[in-house]
């Protein structure tokens, strides 16, 4: 029999922790709001990269990640940092957009990793370039093929490679030509994304679900087409959401009804959420299906395991639960250390606000990942992670 305190204190180890190397980027996305704020970006201090990796490697945490902000390969020397993770067999994951001549020696760390995700959005030139200046998808398709080319060298598996693409009307056009070129060079894995709206980014991208009449209809049919060419082709396509094709379906139906507005079943229905993320506060898009309404708060909560399994540590040793919230938990200081903010009071109350439905947290009560559960089922999957058991809190 466990007490609240135990069911509200993290995993005696956790699973993973993310961390980044530096807040700047080479890319000036258009989407993006990082390149537009009024504030010097700042790299992770190296005592502080110390601090992380001997405590992933004492402990023994399986896995890392990096890149869920700032560009890791502008900074220079990560190498050295992540060989010695992975030679302490952590396994290792990163997201980049792959805009930097490869050096030998990051070649090989490189091919080492056990996931690697592409943030290319399309392969067609031209586009990417006027989305992500100045990205060349010669370079980033280059350095895929030189680091698995690394990977049969020093007879080690190959990385899984994930091609990540933001979902906005421009690539719309480029869907199957993206399919297509992922399947020539041997990528079986896709993700979109649902573009969020930033006041410090550019409004010429819109969310697909913004589109109108027969603008709509278009974009339905262009994913609709790419996704039976993805599973022609045994691409495995995840999107921003479990229910995104059939919401589209939906909405094309009505369009092609000419009914502007959302009518019949309330679980496609949409609106926007103001969400504080790591990048800033965004116009999040929110799905009816997949938003716990206020009115079900202390029913209904979030089958979520992150904060008590995982972290990510800004470059100032800031704390998030996860890399879409951006709320900070407790900082990591000369005098503070990881765990005594995982077992801090605002994490507890987190926790608490989980396992009971009390979500106030925007980001949470629209999230597109995890799905939505009665509360009893997140604490009894708590209470599997921590190996115990109790009635109630």
């Amino acid at each position: 029999m466990l007490d609240s305190a135990d069911v509200l204190a993290p995993a005696q180890r956790l699973l993973s922790l993310n961390f980044m190397f530096t807040e700047k980027c080479n890319l000036k996305c258009v989407y993006c709001p990082q390149f537009s704020e009024n504030r010097p970006m700042m790299d992770t201090p190296p005592e502080l990269l110390r601090t992380i990796v001997d405590y992933i490697v004492r402990n023994r945490i399986p896995a890392a990640g990096v890149g869920f902000y700032g560009e890791t390969l502008c900074f220079k020397g990560w190498e050295g940092y992540i060989r010695a993770l992975l030679d302490a067999g952590v396994s290792m994951s990163l997201c980049s957009n792959w805009n930097h001549k490869l050096t030998a020696e990051e070649a090989r760390v490189l091919s080492r990793f056990s996931l690697l995700q592409f943030s290319i959005d399309t392969t067609d030139q031209d586009l990417l370039r006027a989305l992500r200046p100045p990205a060349d998808a010669r370079t980033i398709i280059y350095n895929m093929h030189l680091i698995r080319s690394q990977a049969i060298v020093n007879d080690n598996p190959a990385p899984t490679i994930m091609w990540c693409s933001v979902l906005s009307q421009r690539i719309i056009p480029h869907l199957c030509n993206f399919i297509a070129m992922a399947v020539s060079n041997g990528v079986n894995r896709i993700s979109f994304n649902e573009i969020e709206y930033y006041k410090e980014s550019s409004r010429e991208l819109l969310s697909i679900f913004d589109l109108q009449g027969s603008d709509f209809v278009a974009a339905a049919d262009a994913i609709e087409g790419m996704d039976l060419l993805a599973k022609k082709n045994g691409v495995e396509i995840t999107y921003a959401f479990n229910s995104f094709l059939d919401v589209v379906k939906a909405r094309k139906a009505q369009e092609l009804s000419q009914h502007v507005q959302m009518h019949g079943d309330d679980s496609s229905k949409m609106c926007r959420l103001p969400v504080k993320g790591i990048q800033g506060t965004s116009s999040h898009l929110s799905l009816a299906a997949t938003t716990i309404a206020p009115d079900e708060n202390q029913r209904r909560t979030r089958l979520c395991l992150a904060p008590w399994t995982s972290a990510y540590i800004l470059a100032d040793g800031t704390v998030c639960t996860c890399c879409v919230r951006g709320k900070s938990m407790g900082r990591i200081t000369a005098n503070i250390d990881l765990d005594a903010v995982l077992q801090g009071e605002l994490y507890r109350e987190f926790r608490w606000r989980l396992l009971t439905g009390n979500i106030i947290d925007n980001a949470c009560l629209a999230c597109p990942v995890t799905p939505i559960v009665q509360a009893e089922e997140l604490l009894y999957q708590v209470n599997n992670l921590l190996g115990n058991y109790v009635d109630e809190i």
